[in-house]
């Protein structure tokens, strides 16, 4: 038992091993054609993301050859999303898979979370000298949410939230009609603040405007802050001020929303393993010719085909949007 048992781990690990040398393959084509080679700690995320994905299609029990990687541009988003240094592991990003109709095989968007909003502001955000830390907290009944106004900025500050018994304070789905709002703050380098508070209606509007009511079920605290910091991330990232060798990718983040949410909706047999209640968030920018759409690996020998010749890796496709309004 302990021998079958441990080759079924081999043949997974020299799976994973292949699947990655040849995601990488296509993650380094696709940065070279773009002008950005990747640096070695942008290799590092982009081996997290890939991993880290592998790991959650064998979860899954997803056969990579189900999935449409090259026509969803999954090389492509990798690339992006590791030159701006966001994580899988540390749940700064996340991965929608479902099925797409028209391929007959899945589709894997990568999806910015609300860890990885507050990460870029930390990084790109200008206002007031830059974001050197963010805080966000529920507000519940009884508390009291103390602000004042900033006469230097005509901003209103958030200078306290009082809680009448913190040790026994706990959010949940079972409690949540008790949450009456959320804040975000971001502490500005110069001494200043940017405080975002919504109320229980926004916080309603967002859990009906959700793909799925699973995971406000699972884990109500998470949505209200990822409601919360999106906003503060809306009114924040005007700020933002990329540097010229990122800018390209913070375009493609931010790129085809509407698109990507028209196919979803086109596909009426679509299945989500995971979604958010965020229904616009990026598409790949990319367009890619394809006749075979993915890397073809053997589950039981590890394997790794090459695919089909027709795939014409080399026919990418820029376009441009306005950074006003990013997200």
């Amino acid at each position: 038992m302990d021998n079958k048992k441990n080759e079924a781990t081999h043949a997974v690990a020299k799976a994973n091993k292949g699947f990655s040398a040849i995601m990488m393959g296509e993650v380094d084509k696709i940065a070279q054609y773009s002008g950005s080679a990747l640096s070695v700690k942008d290799r590092s995320f982009a081996q997290d993301i890939i991993l880290s994905t592998y790991k959650r299609m064998i979860e899954e029990n997803i056969n990579p050859n189900d999935v449409n990687f090259i026509g969803c541009n999954f090389p492509g988003q990798v690339k992006r999303y590791a030159r701006l240094g966001l994580s899988l592991n540390e749940n700064e990003i996340w991965l929608d898979i479902r099925n797409n109709s028209k391929a007959n095989k899945k589709d894997i968007n990568i999806k910015i979370q609300y860890q990885g909003e507050e990460k870029l502001l930390t990084k790109f955000c200008q206002k007031n000298n830059g974001v050197i830390n963010i805080i966000k907290d529920v507000i519940m009944e009884g508390e009291e949410v103390v602000t004042s106004r900033d006469f230097k900025t005509g901003n209103y500050v958030i200078s306290d939230h009082k809680i009448p018994d913190i040790l026994h304070r706990n959010i949940n789905s079972a409690n949540k009609e008790s949450v009456i709002g959320a804040y975000a703050i971001a502490y500005h380098k110069d001494g200043t603040q940017t405080a975002v508070i919504i109320d229980k209606d926004r916080i309603e509007r967002a859990m009906k405007a959700a793909q799925t009511k699973i995971i406000w079920t699972a884990d109500y605290k998470k949505m209200v802050l990822k409601t919360v910091v999106h906003e503060l991330y809306k009114e924040l990232a005007k700020f933002n001020v990329i540097p010229d060798e990122l800018l390209n990718d913070y375009r493609e983040m931010v790129l085809n929303k509407d698109e990507v949410q028209v196919e979803i909706n086109a596909n009426a047999n679509s299945e989500v393993f995971e979604a958010d209640f965020d229904i616009k968030d990026d598409q790949p920018s990319h367009q890619i010719e394809q006749e075979s759409a993915s890397p073809t690996v053997n589950m039981e020998t590890g394997e790794v085909l090459k695919e089909k010749d027709s795939v014409k890796r080399d026919q990418y496709t820029y376009q441009q949007q306005s950074l006003e309004e990013p997200f």
